[in-house]
């Protein structure tokens, strides 16, 4: 049974960013929309532009000066939306001229910082139209607790130079 309600404001927010046209410049940390942002390792070193034309979610081109950890694109939504829902999934659809592989993963608020449990298939964009989808069990692991603060969907991009496109991308319950 698939429960529309939980991921509700976060499909909303990413059918916003899909709706109209914006763009701008990358650094570590770039606010996209409200709770959808790219943070990057400042060692990294990020450079480059971000489109979000309309019909699409969103166009990276990213350029890197150094060695650095992580380049990601971040989703918050509140974490206790979830107590009722087993499974959180996502589902996604892009494009990259030359084959890119990015890295699905939940990440979850606890006292301490955060927790995070990563999906189990890579996303895989390639020069032609490709669609993903996976899920995560929630609550029956120490790297999804059942009830946190908040809750976050990355996508780990590389860490070098790439250009990827996000068509569209949904998450949902169940």
């Amino acid at each position: 049974m698939l429960f529309a309600r939980p991921e509700d404001r976060t499909n909303r927010r990413i059918a916003a960013l899909v709706r109209r046209e914006a763009s701008g410049t990358l650094s570590s940390r770039t606010r996209l929309a409200h709770r959808i942002r790219v943070d990057a390792d400042p060692a990294l070193g990020i450079e480059g532009e971000w489109r979000s034309p309309r019909g699409r979610l969103l166009e990276l081109d990213v350029r890197t000066s150094g060695p650095g950890g992580w380049c990601a694109l971040h989703m918050r939504f509140s974490g206790g939306l979830l107590k009722e829902a087993g499974f959180l999934g996502l589902m996604c659809s892009g494009v990259a001229p030359e084959i890119t592989r990015a890295r699905a993963c939940l990440r979850s608020g606890t006292r301490e910082g955060f927790v995070d449990r990563f999906f189990d298939k890579h996303l895989l964009l390639r020069p032609e139209i490709g669609s993903h989808m996976d899920a995560v069990a929630l609550g029956d692991r120490s790297d999804a607790p059942a009830d946190p603060p908040w809750r976050e969907v990355i996508l780990f991009f590389p860490t070098r130079p790439f250009r990827a496109t996000l068509l569209d991308f949904r998450v949902f319950t169940a």
